[in-house]
């Protein structure tokens, strides 16, 4: 089975594809650089002008570059160079019709998402066995951005951790395969958070590339909608807020798995 990582590589990203790469599990990346603008779920954050928006842009930027050098001096200080075919593309150029014939040249049998951009169908419908994303919350209840902080926020310990679903046309909305949440303690915080996550991530993403290997596999729907948090939707009020929130109760790692062998995608996989 053909694994391809499409990926704009922050340091929980990388960690999660080293450890797949170590272990055998994925072939080839595809990292896209990150444009000068946000490219997630913004709403119409990157036509907003004026010091409320440039304030909040500034902000989050700076909190960005805050966690992801500390998880890069956690994560990544020892870990060896990424063992498997690697090339970059432009942010920009994820839906193109470039990107779209060079994805059938490389042909994978199925596709991982970590941090990139909104995919359209003719790009995560290429893969015979699906594109499949790893989503940094718990999806339905938190769909879209800073999706490990709002439940922390709202004091909703028992929806923290990460989510592995198909990509469909929707937004972090498709078939679910995984829900992992990290073993969690009073001493925990948005940055200790993102570190566990990353690890569990890694094993259970294994886990699932190893049981498809055996075949194609399909998820279980999503009953509900849930809640979508925009990229603009996080302030400096809400994390001042945030400063002063109860810390988490202990509780012990959970995993739900809910994918199944597809016997009708079988018969399309070599």
């Amino acid at each position: 089975m053909k694994v391809l990582i499409l990926s704009q590589k922050e340091p929980v990203d990388l960690y999660v594809i080293g450890q797949l790469a170590r272990d055998g599990l994925v072939q080839q990346l595809i990292g896209l650089e990150r444009d000068n603008h946000h490219t997630g779920v913004t709403g119409t954050a990157g036509r907003r002008t004026g010091v409320s928006s440039w304030g909040r842009r500034l902000f989050l930027g700076l909190h960005r570059r805050w966690i992801n050098r500390r998880i890069a001096g956690l994560l990544l200080r020892d870990a060896p160079e990424l063992a498997l075919a690697c090339e970059t593309w432009p942010g920009s150029k994820v839906n193109s019709e470039d990107m779209a014939r060079r994805l059938r040249e490389i042909s994978p049998d199925l596709m991982l998402v970590s941090g990139a951009p909104i995919l359209k169908p003719h790009i995560f419908e290429i893969p015979p066995m699906g594109t499949v994303n790893l989503h940094w919350g718990i999806a339905p209840c938190y769909r879209g951005e800073h999706t490990l902080f709002w439940p922390l926020y709202f004091s909703d310990f028992a929806r923290v951790g990460i989510t592995l679903h198909f990509i469909d046309r929707g937004i972090d909305s498709g078939a679910l395969i995984l829900h992992a949440h990290p073993e969690m303690d009073r001493r925990d915080n948005e940055l200790t958070v993102w570190i566990k996550c990353a690890k569990l991530a890694a094993r259970c993403i294994a886990d699932f590339l190893i049981a498809a290997e055996s075949g194609a596999v399909s998820g279980e729907a999503q009953r509900e909608k849930g809640c979508l948090y925009l990229y603009r939707d996080r302030t400096l009020r809400h994390q001042l807020r945030f400063l002063f929130r109860k810390r988490p109760d202990p509780s012990p790692q959970r995993i739900v798995t809910y994918y199944r062998a597809d016997a009708d995608k079988m018969k399309n996989v070599p």
